[in-house]
């Protein structure tokens, strides 16, 4: 093999360990290294809390299992009940909002109702008082009409008393005469 596929291959060999080396060892170490710059801080204040405490593993235990469920006492429970109560709040809202909506709309189709209702109250009140007006004007030409009767019959009745005094007389025609002249105030009574 010739010399110079030897450097090409030792180069590609060692650019590949370098790539390995990178994202296998120093790019991890890296990010070790800035996350622990950041946890230092509360490695800090969590040693200075529990400094003569030997229960800290046990505390630690404890708040991490506040973070995972279980039978409904951990804190991921309660958090898992309030998200189930909102998602049952937004639904009881959105319900509310339509009957909301449908009580709007209820209400003014009443009112629209009603406002047709009092027009067609209003024609009918017209109509009616109309009509109660034809009936005043014909009951009083009725009333006219039968006192009017009355008086023809009362005239009939003492044209006949006329002819009636009259019959017996032996004068033809005498009878129909009495009958049909005005009566005299005497005779009126």
């Amino acid at each position: 093999m010739p010399t110079w596929m030897i450097i090409i291959i030792g180069c590609a060999a060692l650019v590949t360990a370098l790539g390995v080396l990178w994202s296998k060892v120093l790019r991890p170490a890296a990010t070790l290294i800035t996350e622990a710059e950041r946890a230092i801080p509360v490695l800090r204040d969590v040693t200075a809390t529990f400094s003569g405490d030997s229960n800290v593993f046990k505390v630690i235990r404890e708040i991490a299992a506040q973070f995972r469920t279980d039978s409904g006492s951990s804190l991921r429970d309660v958090v898992n009940r309030l998200e189930e109560a909102a998602a049952a709040s937004k639904v009881t809202d959105e319900q509310l909002r339509a009957s909301t909506e449908a009580l709007r709309v209820s209400a003014e189709s009443t009112k629209e109702l009603a406002r047709e209702d009092r027009a067609h109250v209003a024609e009918l009140l017209t109509l009616l008082q109309t009509l109660n007006g034809k009936v005043d004007v014909n009951s009083s030409r009725v009333l006219d009409a039968a006192s009017e009767a009355g008086i023809v019959a009362d005239d009939l009745e003492a044209s006949h008393k006329r002819a009636e005094l009259h019959a017996d007389d032996a004068v033809p025609g005498l009878a129909a005469d009495a009958a049909a002249r005005r009566p005299t105030p005497k005779e009126e009574k």
